[in-house]
């Protein structure tokens, strides 16, 4: 019964109760008394409100608690029209249940490039007041457009960070190129194929050894054998390792520099360009492969 009343007073002496208090609660308002302040008192310390329908409220209790919202991921109580978390950024617009978790796992959600629905997308941020960098919520949605239920949250983590990194599961798995020129990125993707393609040339001879090396039609064991003497070299560790090091950092950087992109936009007022495009990540990717080719045929 005392946790009921702790760190309350007595509105009678205003002394705390303590837990061996005995505690009389008024039958009207409900308000808690010292059993000998109601009684040297004669009733409710309340009772001149009881006439206006005064019900006795607990002081350390928010007294918005009904009118906020409480985020699934880091526990933040919000208001009920928040779009947004305002400590971690997660979405709000599904009953407080973000369709991703905040690095994007949760679901496919997380792999923005692998779905593919060709309905008009649902922008449940088309009336926020929130702003991210200065900019409002509603117009970085409209550019982006698709998946704003996962981007949004991770442009406002990304504001809030020194360093702004985060995880794309989609940019890291796939091809350079493809994924930027999905998100309209045209200059990041160019510039990833570019460095693709110079890894190409550089290491044409590798590539070429690992080429005749499967199309062979050696036994299983020298197959082996040849593959590991191929790749367990000096310039095999290097390939792989620029390889894996350049994809973690499209991993990490490519959020930011989605971001990026959609502000710079959004500030030369191409916002309307935005969305997705399925066209230019096909076109790209042959594009640069036969580039490549063309230039390993004459310099490599």
């Amino acid at each position: 019964m005392f946790l009921k009343y702790e760190k309350q007073n007595c509105v009678h002496c205003d002394r705390e109760f303590a837990k061996n208090d005995d505690v009389v609660v008024c039958p009207v308002c409900g308000t808690p008394h010292h059993r000998e302040c109601w009684a040297h008192a004669g009733g409710c310390g309340n009772e001149s409100l009881h006439a206006q329908g005064f019900v006795y409220k607990n002081p350390n209790q928010p007294q918005n608690s009904e009118k906020t919202e409480k985020c699934s991921f880091c526990g933040n109580e919000n208001p009920t029209n928040a779009l947004l978390c305002h400590k971690c950024g997660a979405d709000l617009t599904n009953g407080g249940q973000d369709k991703t978790t905040p690095n994007g796992m949760g679901n496919i959600d997380g792999m923005p490039f692998m779905t593919f629905n060709f309905a008009p997308p649902k922008n449940s941020y088309e009336d926020s007041k929130e702003t991210i960098d200065d900019v409002p919520v509603s117009t970085i949605a409209k550019r982006v457009m698709a998946k704003t239920e996962y981007y949004i949250p991770q442009f406002t983590k990304l504001s809030k960070r020194k360093i702004p990194i985060s995880w794309n599961w989609a940019a890291f798995i796939m091809p350079t190129c493809v994924w930027f020129y999905y998100r309209k990125c045209y200059l990041a993707g160019t510039l990833a194929a570019i460095f693709d393609i110079l890894v190409q040339i550089l290491f044409n001879g590798f590539f070429t050894e690992c080429s005749k090396l499967m199309l062979s039609e050696m036994p299983r064991a020298e197959f082996l054998a040849a593959f590991g003497d191929l790749f367990f070299t000096p310039t095999g560790f290097a390939l792989l390792g620029i390889l894996i090091g350049f994809k973690i950092l499209m991993g990490l950087s490519g959020n930011a520099l989605y971001k990026s992109q959609v502000m710079s936009d959004i500030k030369n007022n191409k916002e309307s360009m935005g969305g997705t495009s399925l066209i230019a990540p096909v076109l790209g990717y042959f594009l640069f492969n036969n580039i490549a080719m063309i230039l390993i045929s004459l310099f490599g």
